[in-house]
């Protein structure tokens, strides 16, 4: 995969995330356990960044094994095919726990990857 793609899926899983840190501090935890349209957009967020990490080429999540590619894509699986066992309360918490780093280093990888296409 060339380094293009690469980029752009870094940039759907910032997009993703930026989405997922506005709409939890637009909505509460009660309010997306009260409305299922709420809480599908998380999932469906969620999804988006998995989705794209999934994507990058498998020799750059190795050269980059300081993001959790892996347990980002487990999270996706669990969405997709044990939807039930997904907890909106754990979700919305690693949004507010684990995302400012996690943004951070994608933010990273975006810059390094935009320099060197360039």
């Amino acid at each position: 995969m060339n380094d293009n793609n690469n980029l752009r899926h870094l940039q759907n899983m910032l997009l993703a995330i930026n989405r997922l840190e506005k709409f939890t501090k637009e909505h509460s935890l009660e309010d997306a356990m009260e409305d299922y349209r709420i809480s599908d957009v998380i999932l469906l967020e969620f999804e988006n960044v998995a989705n794209s990490a999934n994507r990058l080429d498998s020799d750059y999540k190795a050269r980059h094994s300081e993001i959790p590619f892996f347990k980002i894509t487990s999270i996706r699986n669990r969405i997709a095919h044990d939807y039930l066992s997904v907890s909106l309360e754990t979700l919305y918490e690693t949004v507010e726990n684990d995302f400012k780093e996690f943004k951070s280093l994608i933010i990273k990888l975006i810059n390094q990857e935009q320099t060197t296409i360039k």
